[in-house]
């Protein structure tokens, strides 16, 4: 049994493939020292850490158990206690000086672990676990604002996406050498052995000379294969669950290596989470509770204490080991003895994985946590740019998913046959999709002489963690699970208190459909959701299906039906709402119960006035002028014969936010080439500009100003229309005329 991370490292420092990173042999070596100083430290220790991811690092390099105690912590113990202990070590760099400060003052004697360090030559300009790949003038640099904010520069994606760029601008071959040189590095730090391999063949063929490198890769390709002979020889029967977080049902399609496995397993398609975020999926999974129903919102972590799955785990001999640190939900006995950044790549992970696989005698169950189709979407092809604007966004996604997609199939390349593969995710795109595709997930199970097949039950997560148990049992798939023509769904109201403020004072969030907590059923026929601002939908599922994007009013498309999909989906506990936790939640529901009665009756009021103004029209004669929000809502409010009028929407962004909405999006003049008869302006924010245009533009078309109209009837618009009956207080319009 050996660590392959090691004999990587190894190749990397025998060829110094690491010269122009000085800093990663450093951090290396620190980690080794800082296991080594406690190990042959008999006495008792405590570690004065600044926050929990450090923390958590030292825990993955110390396997001896000692105390931590946070820098924000140290006011809650008195100078008594600190008496207890034989060592207390300072490990943050940054705040080294606040830390002894305190000490100093209660007169209790420290040490500073980077003393140790450079007593063994090492000297350190930041954090010793800070690989430090980006010098303080390149992080000043890169562009894009938002990835400075989240410290997301420092990541390796975004740092070989610079030097690619980098390498296309070289000036000469030198130059282009050097990048070649670093690309290298990264791309082994990084675990993407496919990229590195590329980047060595651009070497070769620019310095045939480079004999160090040529040798390493040699040596990098022998260590490949020699890892996948002895997973080879692993007579285990390893259960491993691929779970790539915020992806919908049906997204594998664009992935061709998924996309086959899928078609080879047993695939359920009609899979949902009970609620479309990780945390309460893996709670819904391994501890078998929904977040309302069950209060699973209280788990703090999960453990053999509150988790049948991890218990029948243990109970059958398997080892159980989590890959990733966004699973900040397990206990931390059961992460990797390797630190995850949050920012890892997948490839990082399934090394992870395989090493771990290597190191262990006892047949495991790994879940190896993918976040590429997670924001920020962080692959190599990535710019600074990625989270300035939705169409960039989701244009970055697609790269995402295809290197992970890329990393998947290299690292499947290694898994012994007899390992049992589960393909899944955890949710759809927040705010991007519906509710059916935000709890629709991928689930497939592929598994040595299987018959591929299609099971269209319908099961939620809660029935996934029985199926994870009856694999494990070697027993029937679907042994115990309890077969529904449904599945329920639901979430608790937002609950931090500064999401709470953010709803609270931005009108336009107090839209979105999920941040007041729901409970729904989602079936073959329908989709049923009942807010807990009162406000429910229940629509048909067909082809021709448009989800509400906005929370605007109840819309019921079966008023026979609703009461059973109201019975069988329940109403929100009002244990919940008084739970201490909902504290900040109470206020947004009693703002969004007004704000639910202010919108039907404005509402009511201006569709009237709007079916009054259109009444003339014939069927799809109809534009609407722009294609943003306030167009979205406005369409979503109109009758089902107005929106009958509507031909499309003007907007100059055929990727603007109505695109979704089942209509096309026209130029100006593509819509008068199509003959339409009158055009609606929804923006206020582009009023002025938009009645300008009208009198150079139009000629024989009708203008339909919806302001102005509203104006003529009492309504003077401050804002977008939708807005003036948002503010939760009284309603200025009692009835529609």
């Amino acid at each position: 049994m050996y660590d392959i991370e090691n004999r990587l490292n190894d190749i990397i420092f025998k060829y110094n493939l690491d010269e122009f990173y000085p800093s990663y042999r450093k951090s290396i070596k620190a980690k080794k020292i800082l296991s080594l100083i406690i190990k042959d430290n008999k006495e008792n220790v405590v570690f004065i850490v600044q926050n929990e991811e450090e923390k958590n690092i030292c825990q993955c390099y110390i396997k001896s158990k000692i105390q931590y105690v946070l820098e924000k912590n140290l006011q809650n113990y008195t100078s008594e206690y600190w008496m207890n202990f034989d060592k207390i070590y300072i490990i943050s760099f940054d705040k080294k000086k606040l830390i002894k400060g305190y000490f100093d003052k209660i007169e209790v004697r420290t040490e500073w672990i980077y003393d140790d360090f450079l007593q063994e030559n090492l000297q350190f300009e930041a954090a010793f676990y800070d690989d430090n790949l980006l010098s303080e003038k390149e992080k000043k640099s890169i562009d894009g604002g938002f990835l400075n904010i989240h410290h997301w520069t420092n990541c390796i994606q975004m740092i070989i996406f610079r030097e690619n760029k980098n390498y296309l601008n070289a000036l000469n071959d030198e130059i282009k050498c050097i990048i070649l040189k670093k690309l290298i590095f990264l791309t082994i730090r990084m675990k993407n052995f496919k990229k590195a391999k590329y980047y060595f063949i651009k070497l070769q063929e620019l310095d045939s000379f480079c004999m160090e490198y040529i040798y390493a890769w040699q040596e990098i390709d022998c260590l490949l294969n020699e890892i996948k002979l002895q997973l080879e020889k692993r007579n285990k029967k390893d259960i491993i669950i691929y779970w790539n977080d915020s992806m919908s049902y049906g997204e594998e399609t664009s992935m061709p290596y998924l996309s086959t496995k899928i078609k080879e397993s047993i695939a359920f398609s009609n899979a949902f989470t009970n609620t479309p975020f990780t945390g309460p999926t893996a709670k819904s999974i391994f501890c078998q509770k929904m977040q309302v129903d069950d209060e699973a919102y209280k788990i703090k972590e999960i453990g053999e204490n509150n988790s049948e799955l991890i218990r029948n785990i243990y109970n059958a001999n398997y080892i159980f080991k989590v890959l990733g640190r966004h699973m900040k939900y397990f206990s931390d006995e059961y992460f990797s003895d390797m630190y995850h950044e949050g920012t890892d790549s997948c490839s990082m992970i399934y090394w992870d994985m395989i090493r771990n696989m290597i190191m262990q005698d006892k047949p495991m169950v790994l879940l190896a946590h993918a976040m590429e189709p997670h924001a920020p979407f962080l692959n190599m092809n990535m710019n600074g740019n990625v989270l300035q604007d939705l169409k960039e966004s989701l244009y970055h996604r697609e790269f995402a998913k295809q290197e992970l997609d890329d990393q998947l199939e290299f690292y499947d390349s290694f898994i012994p046959k007899e390992t049992v593969r589960i393909y899944m995710s955890d949710h759809g795109v927040i705010n991007v999709e519906g509710m059916i595709e935000r709890h629709h997930i991928i689930f497939s199970i592929w598994k040595k002489d299987i018959l591929s097949k299609e099971i269209n039950y319908f099961i939620s997560t809660k029935d996934i963690g029985k199926i994870v148990e009856n694999i494990i049992n070697n027993s029937d798939l679907l042994k115990n699970i309890n077969i529904k023509s449904y599945v329920k769904i639901q979430d608790v109201p937002r609950y931090n208190s500064l999401r709470v403020k953010s709803c609270i004072e931005n009108v336009e969030k107090r839209l979105l459909p999920d941040i007041f907590g729901y409970k729904g059923i989602i079936d073959r026929d329908y989709v049923y959701i009942k807010f807990f601002n009162e406000i429910e939908y229940m629509i048909k599922r067909d082809k021709n299906m448009i989800e509400p994007k906005f929370l605007l009013e109840s819309k019921v498309d079966n008023k026979e039906l609703v009461s059973k999909y109201r019975e069988l989906a329940g109403r929100c506990p009002d244990k919940l709402i008084k739970d201490e936790k909902f504290k900040y939640s109470r206020e947004l529901l009693k703002q969004g119960y007004n704000q639910a009665n202010n919108l039907a009756k404005g509402f009511s009021y201006i569709r009237s006035i709007i079916d009054e103004s259109l009444r003339r029209y014939p069927a799809k004669s109809i534009a609407i002028r722009m294609g943003g929000y306030h167009s979205s809502v406005l369409f979503e409010l109109l009758s089902l014969e107005s929106k009958n009028k509507i031909k499309c929407f003007i907007d100059c962004n055929k990727e603007c936010e109505c695109m979704n909405l089942g209509l096309p999006i026209m130029t100006l003049e593509e819509s008068i080439k199509e003959g339409i008869k009158g055009i609606i302006l929804s923006s206020f924010t582009h009023l002025q500009m938009l009645r300008d245009e009208s009198r150079s533009y139009y000629n024989k078309i009708s203008v339909i100003d919806l302001y102005q109209i509203l104006e003529k009837r009492g309504l003077v618009c401050k804002q977008d229309f939708f807005l003036e009956f948002m503010d939760g207080n009284e309603c200025k319009i009692e009835k529609a005329p």
